[in-house]
């Protein structure tokens, strides 16, 4: 079975796209863990569970990100 160029062309979008994804999501989940570790040292009896570390991590690099509000 061969493909169009077409499908060819929109297989590798697609499967471009689905790696991005998966490496954004791996670098948050290792972001949550160094956070977990590094407030770990700082206060040890502050302990959540690893998704609440992912939430943190995400609303940490929300509020840096920057914006195109900015950009006029």
């Amino acid at each position: 079975m061969t493909l169009s160029p077409t499908q060819d062309d929109s297989l590798k979008v697609v499967s471009k796209v689905i790696a991005e994804i998966l490496v954004a999501f791996g670098l948050i989940c290792l972001r949550s863990w160094l956070l977990s570790i590094c407030v770990g040292w700082i206060f040890p009896g502050f302990i959540l569970g690893f998704w609440q570390w992912v939430l943190i991590a995400i609303t940490i690099r929300m509020l840096i990100w920057p914006t195109n509000y900015n950009n006029k």
